[in-house]
């Protein structure tokens, strides 16, 4: 019995370099072949964005990324999963929401954050969520209203990266 993995053949050599345009396009090409072939994945190209997204901007301008209040806006999204680690954490928090809603220099971001923007932006989605900056790690009522969302979240994001 053929598996949804079937449709995924390699037809081109896999690049070593996981940034390079090419492993983009071939990403690209995957995602598109699994949103057209597979009725779990199909989705409407547009969904209601969650409270809040980091707007990464595009491949080409290269801006700061920023912290984005959506207020019932629609649009894609690419949602970042991955383990927080020990030690100290980039998050949002009350005291810097509105810095954050300015933006964030690279330098600042760390290197998961920073992978994360990179393949948002080549893949051409706007918008990315990541728990720690998306959600107020201070506001136990903010916690409590998005940890409701967190399945239609990452169930409605054009894709999840896992880390």
């Amino acid at each position: 019995m053929p598996t949804p993995l079937d449709s995924l053949a390699i037809t081109a050599e896999i690049v070593a370099d996981t940034r390079a345009d090419e492993c983009a396009y071939m990403a690209s090409q995957w995602i598109t072949t699994c949103h057209e072939s597979h009725l779990d994945c199909q989705r409407p190209p547009l969904s209601l964005l969650p409270t809040r997204v980091i707007d990464v901007g595009s491949d080409y301008q290269r801006e700061c990324p920023k912290l984005l209040e959506c207020g019932g806006q629609t649009g894609s999204y690419i949602a970042l999963s991955h383990c927080w680690g020990s030690g100290r954490h980039f998050t949002t928090e009350t005291s810097n929401i509105s810095e954050r809603m300015k933006g964030m220099t690279w330098g600042s971001l760390p290197k998961t954050f920073q992978d994360a923007i990179s393949i948002t932006r080549k893949l051409k989605i706007r918008y990315l969520w990541i728990d720690s900056l998306c959600i107020l790690q201070d506001d136990s009522a903010d916690w409590d209203k998005e940890l409701s969302k967190m399945s239609d979240i990452y169930k409605n994001s054009y894709l999840t990266i896992a880390v």
